[in-house]
């Protein structure tokens, strides 16, 4: 399976930098921060995949009771250990498509602007169902597509050697989520970085919504 991982593994050092370089992106992503640890609070233990070099998990960490920091490249998560984050943080490597934690042990699982870059997203979501509790919540923010600027500038991204698997914009996100069984509860286009990033919190659907 070609899951661009060597990419991720070159880049690490430099990839915050590059994603969160601008005033405008800095920006987006400190509005992604609030409205994701809004979602938490501190009796939850927190599962956040893909979490590359931890740039949401000092705002989610603060939110909650516990925290599962993971990434499937080492040196992303390396990147991540160097964060000085809290002491109620652990950090594993970890598929977010093979994932070893046993059913319903989170309260909640946040995968933040990576489902897009993934190639099998549907057996992410499979995984993600089954490790968040019954009454859990799924918090799925990602990089859409809405407007001819991001294929421009995604062109430039893939000749340096990023790869994209699914090019949704936000209504053909929301219908893949519903497709895969989850209920979308919260959702929000936060705009200001190269790409708007649809901000998705989602509940399975055979949960009673609260």
């Amino acid at each position: 399976m070609d899951d661009n991982k060597r990419f991720w593994s070159k880049t690490a050092k430099l990839y915050e930098r590059f994603t969160r370089g601008k005033k405008s992106s800095a920006r987006a992503y400190q509005e992604l921060e609030q409205v994701t640890a809004a979602q938490l609070n501190h009796t939850m233990h927190v599962l956040e995949l893909a979490a590359g070099p931890a740039m949401l998990s000092k705002a989610i960490a603060s939110a909650c009771a516990t925290l599962e920091v993971t990434d499937f490249s080492p040196e992303m998560l390396a990147q991540a250990e160097k964060k000085g984050l809290p002491t109620n943080v652990t950090f594993a490597i970890a598929d977010a498509t093979k994932l070893q934690y046993q059913a319903g042990k989170f309260d909640a699982v946040v995968i933040a602007n990576a489902l897009h870059i993934m190639p099998e997203p549907v057996r992410a979501i499979k995984e993600i169902k089954r490790v968040v509790k019954a009454d859990g919540i799924i918090i799925a923010p990602t990089f859409t597509r809405d407007h001819i600027k991001s294929h421009l500038i995604e062109r430039l991204m893939e000749a340096i050697g990023f790869k994209t698997f699914s090019r949704w914009t936000h209504k053909t996100y929301l219908n893949f989520l519903r497709k895969q069984g989850l209920i979308v509860v919260k959702q929000k286009v936060i705009t200001g970085h190269n790409f708007p990033i649809s901000f998705v919190v989602c509940k399975k659907k055979n949960n009673r919504i609260r």
